[in-house]
């Protein structure tokens, strides 16, 4: 019985997942022709600017011709960013509904792993951390002693040694 409701919800998500993918096509292509009418306008544009006066170049005056090209750029700007908005929006809602086919699938195929190899799995993991843990105390505790050895051993035999030098060339023994 879970198995059937797992298939119908399964059948459902990839018809849902079908439909996103057919309005993503079609603003995709709004998109598209938007860019196309945006570009046009644009050219429409620099021709119109192009008969300006230096000094309207100067302080990027828009000449009459212009204004209306321009608000009609602005708003398939504004349009465009909408469709865009909502192409984001159908990506998300369609990575949300493959993500939920995905674990459905999971939950179908079940667990591949028996009892037995999950034990030994983390077993072998707990006695790596402990192999790791034990490894990285050793190496703390050569660090220590080889610290105290220098500090306890070398140090005053150098010191030693050097002051019986210092008293031989002092005093010439």
């Amino acid at each position: 019985v879970k198995l059937q409701q797992l298939n119908g919800v399964f059948g459902e998500a990839n018809v849902i997942i079908a439909e996103l993918t057919e309005q993503q096509v079609l603003l995709h292509g709004e998109a598209s022709e938007l860019n196309g009418d945006i570009a046009t306008i644009e050219q429409q544009v620099a021709a119109a600017q192009a008969n300006r006066s230096l000094s309207e170049w100067l302080t990027f005056t828009q000449t009459e011709q212009a204004k209306p090209l321009i608000a009609k750029q602005q708003q398939l700007a504004n349009e465009k960013a909408k469709l865009e908005a909502q192409i984001a929006l159908l990506n998300q809602q369609k990575d949300r509904h493959l993500s939920a086919i995905k674990r459905l699938e999971d939950e179908l195929q079940g667990d591949k792993q028996g009892v037995w190899s999950r034990a030994i799995k983390a077993v072998s993991g707990g006695i790596d951390e402990l192999v790791h843990s034990a490894e990285s105390l050793f190496i703390d505790f050569l660090n220590v002693v080889s610290l105290l050895l220098l500090k306890l051993l070398l140090m005053p035999l150098l010191f030693f040694y050097l002051a019986s030098k210092a008293f031989k060339a002092i005093w010439r023994v």
